[in-house]
This record gives structure tokens, sequence and C-alpha cells, in this order.
């Protein structure tokens, strides 16, 4: 009836009353998830499972391939060229080709930003440092930036492609929200930046300071909205 993720397992019903959960195991012990994703990213109709982690020192992220019967299989190992922990991790298909990619968040920051390619199934890493707090021009292409923890994905101009809204240290700011507008061929562009409006500022590794990111159209003009628990 249900499946369930959560607290690195996964929990199966067949009816309300009746859970199994199996166990998903990392490549390395001793380590644990922090966030995660599910996305098809080998586009076979099975949901994969795509996570972060609490450790800083591997450069890498897991995902777990969907069996189709209910299982995982830890399949997935990807380097992204830079060290991250505990951030968001967002699918979207940045490409236009119709394969999910991957952005990558990071409480470690602000230090690069990370995106994982999906070239027809195979996931290729990608991180750049180029910025360091520029001024994100709006409708300026987006070349390298600095991120930090939270993310999402939402569809901010309604014209069907996923766009990115994200915590980044543009205009110098610790705490700044940036939207990113996917072109839908592989570039993005800037959209609108506002400064002070996260918690967590630079090498937050703990998640104490992140907030969720909840999307919805709160005043009916078929626009989505943000609402952020912080104040």
């Amino acid at each position: 009836m249900w499946t369930v993720l959560a607290n690195q397992q996964v929990m199966q019903s067949t009816d309300p009353l009746t859970w199994s959960k199996t166990a998903l195991t990392l490549y390395q012990s001793g380590n644990n998830y922090a966030t995660s994703s599910i996305a098809d990213y080998d586009r076979n109709g099975t949901g994969d499972l795509f996570i972060t982690r609490d450790d800083y020192g591997t450069g890498y992220i897991n995902g777990f391939t969907n069996n189709g019967d209910g299982t995982f299989s830890s399949a997935i190992q990807v380097t992204v060229g830079t060290l991250t922990w505990y951030g968001s991790i967002v699918a979207f298909d940045k490409e236009g080709d119709g394969y999910l990619d991957f952005w990558i968040g990071d409480a470690g920051g602000p230090d690069s930003n990370t995106f994982l390619w999906n070239n027809a199934g195979t996931l290729v890493g990608n991180s750049t440092t180029s910025n360091s707090g520029g001024s994100a021009t709006v409708g300026g292409a987006v070349t390298g930036y600095l991120s930090l923890n939270e993310g999402s994905g939402v569809d901010l101009n309604n014209d069907g492609r996923i766009d990115l809204v994200q915590h980044t240290y543009n205009l110098n700011n610790y705490y700044t929200l940036s939207s990113l507008i996917n072109q839908g061929n592989g570039t993005l562009v800037w959209g609108q930046n506002t400064t002070n409006t996260f918690l967590s500022g630079a090498d937050s590794g703990a998640m104490s300071s992140s907030v969720s990111m909840t999307w919805a159209d709160f005043d009916g003009d078929g626009d989505m909205d943000l609402f952020l628990p912080a104040s």
C-alpha cells in the first residue's frame, strides 16, 4: 500500500497495520544521511533515492537505485568535485533533455556551488567557485556563485520549467535568498536576490539553523509563493 523512506530505512505496508522495514547501507560505515531527494534519474519508471551526508571529507553523493520491488540497491556514488555536507539536494531538468539533473547544497560554505549533470543516465559532478559574493545582476547569466544549505525547485514564472530558489552568498551577504531562472537549455539567469532572509550563515555545519522552504499558491493568483519559518 505505502512506501516510506525515513531514518535511513525503507518501510513498506501491506495493510494499514502491517509494516516491514529494510535498512539502507551507505558505502562507508560511520556516516549518516542528512537530506534526500527521490528522482527517476535513469527514466525506468521507478523513483531512485539520492542523499547528502553528515561527513565533510568525502566529496561525493550517494544514491540508491530502485529495484521496482520495494527494495533499493546502493549502486551510485558520484564525485562532485568539492566537499559538501548536510545541504539540500534538488532534482530538476536543467538541460531540457528529459533527464533529471541535481543541485547540491552545502552547510560548510560558502565556498562553491555544486551540480550533478545527468547525461542520459550517467551522472557527472560539476562544482565551481568563480564568484565570491558578486552582484548577481537580474537577468544576467549564472556562471559561478557560492551557495549554502537550503534550496528548492519550483516553476516561478509558469513556463513549465523548474527554477531554483536557494540560499546563497550573493550581494556579499551570508543570508541571501536567490532565484535562478531555468532557460531549459542548460543555462540559468539570475532572478531576485533578497538579503538577510535565512538564519544560518557561514560554516553552519549543524543543521539546527536551517529552515524548510514550503511552496504553495497562498493568494490564489496562479503563482507559487514561499513560506520560510524564520524571523
